[in-house]
């Protein structure tokens, strides 16, 4: 069944000759070969798309998953845009991987985040060394857990990421803005000069 699934996908992303952008949706009712097939993506996409796709849209990306996924992003080396909606990773550094994967990426929208287990860890010992991440321009986070938050704004502030950023939109909950305003503060003071527009 897996190897049946991989060769849908294949298939589908090879059917068009100018793909730009695609869109994936993993429902919670969603078959066990579909969940396991999905999450192999970057694994089994087809050479004109991997070179072709701009703009990735995941929607219900949740663990387990393939354990090489992080590692087979960085085939998609012309993409700018990503998008994860309601997803679950292991922790951190597999959403610090997945975006370091892509040096054309521009575009970030995190929906609906959170980790596996959402104990706040501190990622002291993770190198986050200038010349692995992309230099983002738009960002948009919303209704994120503090497990994924909490190390991104250490992130944030320990690079440049952010330095060319024109556009930063964050949506929280009311009754979470006070507490959020700790994760968010590394995030606005090491923003780069050229934002335009804050909401």
């Amino acid at each position: 069944q897996q190897a049946q699934f991989d060769a849908v996908i294949r298939n589908r992303c090879a059917s068009s000759s100018a793909t730009r952008a695609l869109r994936l949706y993993l429902r919670e009712d969603a078959t066990t070969s579909s969940k396991h097939g999905l999450k192999t993506l970057p694994m089994v996409a087809s050479k004109r798309l991997v070179h072709q796709l701009q703009c990735l849209y995941i929607d219900g990306f949740r663990v387990p998953y393939n354990c090489n996924f992080t590692k087979f992003m960085s085939r998609f080396l012309q993409l700018s845009h990503l998008t994860l909606h309601s997803f679950i990773l292991y922790s951190f550094v597999e959403l610090h991987r997945i975006i370091c994967a892509l040096p054309s990426l521009l575009d970030l929208e995190l929906h609906s985040g959170s980790t596996a287990s959402e104990a706040i860890v501190h990622h002291d010992g993770l190198r986050f060394t200038p010349r692995n991440h992309p230099h983002l321009r738009r960002v948009f986070i919303s209704y994120m857990k503090r497990g994924i938050m909490f190390p991104f704004s250490q992130w944030v502030a320990s690079t440049d990421v952010f330095s060319t950023c024109t556009e930063l939109q964050i949506a929280i909950r009311n009754d979470a803005l006070e507490g959020w305003v700790t994760y968010f503060r590394p995030i606005l003071e090491h923003i780069g000069c050229t934002l335009k527009s804050l909401k």
